[in-house]
């Protein structure tokens, strides 16, 4: 018994030590991998900073106002029925043309025949009454001179006579308004021009008891075209008549369409606290590819210089920091299309001592994308620094540049890389 406790124990010890012995192993891989992590696989930050020119050019500076609208005709007219009944005939279509006066849709008329039909009768009565009112004054006369009968009596057959009359004069109106109203049973086009949509079918009642009901609407001119524009608050200051538009459809995506600026309404829109006015833009439409109701990406060209010397508006936001090329740059105020004053760009040096050399200058109008210079010393051809970008390193996600990168507007043209 004794000798199997003492075996135990012994077994117990042994197997302690083992596992001290493993403990201390894994310790030391552990700090060989740490030491390795330092010494050799850490990371090296041997990212470079890149500066990014561009060149002053010569080219044009076009500033424009985006907005979109709907294409309509220049002049819309709904046709519509005075009095009601059912539609007999239909003799316009949609995209049918029509001549102004030119007959489009009948209504049954046959109420309207038989109502004046009583009002000829009611009329051609009143008429005889009248006549025998008059005979009845002129015998009442000739018995008055002779004092055969009261001046009362005469008096009356001349009041019965007035009253005659004037019943007359009203079945006679009502006689015109009864075929007036047999006429409103044939629809006429009011204007020359196409019809763009029908309303009604044959066999289909009418009712124009409160308000006109809509048969038809047609487009007096679809040749020419206007598009009503809806323009920010913020920008319509900008907007004047006359003032050149481009614009797009989708059905064309990659023709470009022109027009002119006709109006400028005063009239606010509201819309979810966003206000907007409507620019009434006019637009030809000889080609007939333009329809009433497409969706148009307008383009108002507020302002432009042709052929200026410009440079990439990214250039007057550049400026060093103390360190040359390899810091940071910082931003400035610049290039808004206002015209300024004592700007600074930052030429490529020549010499090895500096990195850039500053140059004053004042800018004038600005697409946001380009700015015109109006003076300074800069020439075309010059290289200006426009932005930095990280070269090399581990990193290879440039948002995690540290830098702040700057890039130039997308399709500038001149751009060159200096290492």
């Amino acid at each position: 018994m004794e000798q199997r406790s003492v075996s135990d124990s012994l077994k117990k010890t042994k197997r302690k030590r083992q596992n001290r012995k493993w403990t201390i192993m894994g310790l030391v891989l552990v700090a060989f991998a740490v030491a390795l992590w330092f010494l050799i696989l850490q990371p090296k930050d041997d990212t470079k900073v890149v500066v990014r020119y561009a060149a002053v050019e010569r080219g044009d500076i076009v500033k424009a106002i985006t907005a979109t609208g709907q294409l309509q005709a220049t002049k819309t007219v709904q046709v519509g029925s005075q009095v009601s009944g059912a539609i007999r005939e239909l003799y316009a279509d949609f995209n049918s043309r029509v001549t102004k006066g030119q007959l489009i849709a009948v209504l049954d008329p046959t109420f309207y025949e038989a109502s004046v039909k009583e009002a000829l009768a009611n009329n051609a009565r009143a008429s005889a009454e009248v006549e025998n009112a008059e005979r009845e004054v002129a015998r009442a006369e000739e018995l008055f001179k002779r004092d055969l009968v009261s001046k009362a009596e005469f008096e009356a057959t001349q009041t019965k006579l007035r009253t005659t009359t004037a019943a007359q004069g009203q079945t006679a109106a009502a006689l015109a308004r009864a075929r007036v109203n047999l006429g409103y049973t044939r629809i006429h086009a009011p204007i020359s021009g196409t019809v763009i949509s029908r309303n009604v079918d044959v066999g289909q009642t009418v009712a124009a008891s409160l308000n006109a009901p809509t048969l038809f609407v047609i487009a007096e001119d679809l040749s020419n075209m206007e598009v009503q524009a809806n323009v920010d608050e913020a920008d319509i200051g900008q907007v004047s008549d006359n003032q050149q538009v481009d614009f797009t459809v989708d059905a064309f995506a990659e023709k470009r369409f022109k027009g002119t600026v006709k109006m400028v309404r005063i009239s606010p829109t509201v819309a979810q606290n966003v206000v907007t006015y409507t620019v009434v833009i006019g637009a030809d439409n000889s080609e007939g590819m333009l329809l009433p109701g497409m969706t148009a990406t307008v383009t108002i060209t507020s302002d432009e210089r042709r052929d200026v010397l410009r440079i990439p508006t990214a250039a007057l936001k550049f400026t060093p920091a103390s360190g040359g090329a390899n810091a940071a740059p910082e931003n400035k105020a610049g290039g808004d299309g206002r015209s300024k004053g004592g700007d600074v760009v930052y030429l490529k040096a020549n010499s090895q001592e500096k990195a850039f050399e500053p140059t004053e200058l004042t800018t004038g109008l600005s697409d946001g994308m380009f700015t015109e210079i109006k003076t300074g010393s800069l020439k075309e051809g010059d290289s200006v620094a426009i932005g930095t970008f990280a070269l090399g390193g581990t990193s290879t996600n440039r948002s995690s540049n540290p830098l702040g990168n700057q890039s130039p507007a997308s399709g500038s043209r001149g751009m060159r890389r200096a290492f």
